[in-house]
């Protein structure tokens, strides 16, 4: 009887540990979805400002905020890709850092 109950707490202790972890685990995962599309906002409204500006005869101010917005999308992927843990090499720069500034 004594035998049986320990092995029934050492079940139950095993049970709980793992739904404790696979909770543990879709919260984490629930945390980074939520981070993503809090993200994905910044992206979208920066494919807003490019896409405004696709226009054959591009003005200087036009072409400094579609590269602010690149640049701006750049740094929102590196984030994500930084949350998420893929540590891959991600290209330095699309547009050129004398473009840049203006």
């Amino acid at each position: 009887m004594l035998a049986g109950a320990a092995v029934a707490l050492a079940v139950g202790l095993l049970v709980f540990q793992i739904l404790t972890d696979i909770q543990e685990r879709y919260q984490a995962m629930l945390g980074r979805l939520r981070r993503i599309a809090e993200l994905n906002h910044h992206i979208r409204n920066a494919l807003q400002v490019i896409a405004y500006h696709n226009v054959p005869e591009r003005n200087e101010r036009a072409i400094q905020q579609v590269n602010a917005e690149v640049v701006r999308i750049e740094s929102v992927l590196r984030e994500v890709s930084a949350a998420l843990g893929d540590h891959a090499d991600l290209p330095v720069a699309i547009v050129p850092i004398e473009r840049r500034n203006g």
